[in-house]
């Protein structure tokens, strides 16, 4: 029996909502222990409405938080960070995106605990890990 090939990994990406950025710290930290193990390349990115939250914002004024945050988790996990910022009419559309334009290798994503929504649409994590063309770890 041939011996299976051990997948190489050399780019990993994980995507985060800023609004609910403190649930993805499991994630984060498992992307970042990856990321030392196969000394892949480590991109965060998120995606912001391209309308923003008010009429009067614009989607860059979330750069700033999402750049600073970034580095932070760069510094305390030991690992550098590239960060990915874009704008989005559907999250799930630009993670596949982005995850492609890297050539991504191993997506990360954290995930919730399911809302009677998710059991009927499925959950973001869920949808990606469908039509990620790459292999996608979900950490609660």
């Amino acid at each position: 029996m041939p011996k299976p090939k051990t997948p190489e990994i050399k780019t990993i990406m994980l995507p985060v909502d800023m609004r609910h950025k403190e649930q993805s710290a499991d994630a984060i930290a498992m992307a970042a222990q990856l990321t030392k193990s196969f000394g892949a390349d480590f991109y965060v990115m998120t995606a912001a409405h391209p309308l923003g939250d008010e009429i009067t914002e614009f989607p860059e004024h979330h750069k700033p938080e999402f750049e600073k945050y970034i580095q932070e988790m760069a510094s305390a996990h030991g690992v550098s960070i590239t960060a990915l910022f874009r704008h989005h009419q559907s999250a799930e559309k630009m993670i596949l995106e982005a995850a492609e334009e890297i050539k991504a290798d191993l997506i990360v994503m954290h995930t919730h605990d399911p809302k009677i929504t998710d059991h009927l649409f499925g959950s973001h994590a869920s949808h990606i890990a469908l039509h990620a063309s790459c292999s996608v770890m979900v950490v609660r």
